[in-house]
């Protein structure tokens, strides 16, 4: 199966240098506007102070002076033009408009486009207002002292055009210079993700069994990942290691029993009498038996192993444990062995797979009656603490204790036939349903396999 890129998903580095594409220039458009909100504050708050400073030196104009002959021009509209020359006179001239009233609300200076602004006694301060289509900024000084009437105006466009040159001054580099960090940022961010372009690389090159760790550096962001891959790796790892040795095993525990089995055909072929020949096939029949449980066994070892977890259902392991009985009745019968359940009304609920617990009490109980002599004894024990599966055999050797568990070990000297996975197979069914195995021998003799729940 040909394994490529997931579809619908983008590059990581796509999508940081789409994020860049769009939030730089979003950045800068609202740097933009907070800049062009703010330098129109700070001129505004300048050319309002020059607007009242200049109406306050127009109010204080000696009117008598004037009525005795003398010329009075007023200067600062001029050096206020002069601020914002471009080159255009007449627009200029139309850009500051100023009227001084006597106590009558005569005008006794005007600028010199005598620009009609709005008067009326009752006005003082700032106001906004249109005229001739225009937007201007006014003025509004009472003078009491003189009794006179000073208003000045600007036309917003005279604001307006500094604002901009302002915002432009400031915002103009940095819109310059915006590709050049575009530029950049993908340089970075091609260079930051290296490291995850040679994981990458390094994952995807690897040979089908190489499960060493990754133990390449990387950054702190991909680390989680790098841990979870290494963690598959051991548990593939693992895996595989149980298939090796699963497969070993299978072949060198089924070689000896189809070893016999050809054997015994062959002696049951040349065989002259009858009696040798039904001798001969006794066995054959012994051994397929025998090769039929190892692939059973080997069968279940297989499908457990693969599994993470049982089924959790509510489940009775006492009942459990008194169906296994029935079953392995005919086993104890055979070998005139007293087969004894536990006692009705025990219950010791857990949450499991009540199919896979009666294998792992089968199994435990065919194992106490293939070891245990004929005449003995094998019987389930049950309390709210564990239950156990005890005999009055001759036990195990305290060095094996542990070691029987392992697949394929047997005792050195027993003559019960068996394949050695009986309790790899209990053992394993006990770690899924989260309880422990203890094998350990009886103070008067026997045997004893114990299961509790862990914890």
């Amino acid at each position: 199966m040909k394994v490529g890129r997931l579809r619908g998903v983008p590059s990581l580095k796509r999508r940081l240098l789409t994020a860049f594409l769009i939030l730089l220039p979003a950045a800068w458009m609202v740097s933009a506007v907070i800049n062009y909100r703010a330098a129109s504050l700070a001129v505004n708050e300048l050319f309002d102070t020059e607007q009242a400073f200049f109406a306050q030196i127009l109010a204080s104009v000696n009117l008598e002076a004037r009525a005795q002959g003398y010329k009075i021009r007023p200067t600062l509209p001029r050096t206020l033009h002069e601020l914002f020359d471009d080159g255009d006179e007449e627009e200029m001239d139309a850009d500051i408009a100023f009227q001084l009233r006597n106590g009558a609300g005569e005008i006794i200076i005007a600028d010199i486009n005598q620009t009609e602004l709005p008067f009326s006694r009752d006005y003082k301060g700032f106001y906004n207002v249109r005229i001739d289509n225009r937007e201007w900024r006014l003025f509004y000084l009472h003078d009491r002292n003189n009794d006179a009437f000073a208003l000045v105006g600007q036309r917003m466009k005279t604001r307006n055009k500094l604002v901009s040159r302002l915002v432009l001054g400031q915002m103009m580099p940095w819109l310059m210079a915006l590709p050049a960090l575009l530029v950049l940022m993908w340089w970075g961010v091609r260079r930051s993700l290296r490291p995850v372009d040679r994981l990458a690389r390094d994952v995807r090159e690897r040979a089908p069994d190489n499960l060493a760790p990754i133990a390449a550096p990387v950054p702190a962001e991909v680390g989680p990942l790098v841990v979870a891959l290494n963690r598959l790796f051991a548990r593939l790892e693992t895996t595989l290691a149980n298939e090796r040795r699963f497969t070993a095993d299978a072949a060198h525990e089924l070689r000896t029993p189809l070893a016999a089995l050809r054997v015994q055909l062959e002696v049951a072929m040349m065989a002259g009498d009858d009696v040798s020949r039904r001798r001969a096939l006794a066995k054959v029949m012994s051994g397929i038996d025998r090769a039929t449980r190892l692939i059973e066994q080997l069968l279940t070892l297989a499908r457990l192993d693969h599994l993470a977890a049982a089924d959790r259902r509510p489940a009775d392991l006492a009942l459990c444990a008194r169906r296994a009985v029935v079953l392995c009745a005919d086993a104890a019968d055979t070998r005139a062995i007293t087969l004894t359940a536990p006692a009705e009304g025990v219950i010791w609920p857990l949450a499991g797979d009540e199919g896979m617990l009666e294998i792992l009490l089968r199994n435990l109980i065919d194992n106490a009656i293939r070891y245990t002599p004929p005449g003995g004894e094998v019987w389930v024990e049950c309390d709210a603490a564990a239950l156990s599966v005890c005999d009055n055999g001759p036990g195990v050797a305290p060095e094996w204790l542990e070691r029987v568990k392992e697949r394929f070990s047997r005792p050195e000297g027993q003559q019960a036939s068996g394949s050695g996975l009986g309790l790899s197979i209990a053992e394993r069914i006990a770690e899924l349903h989260g309880l422990k195995l203890t094998l350990d021998n009886r103070p008067g003799g026997g045997f004893i396999a114990r299961l509790s729940r862990v914890g």
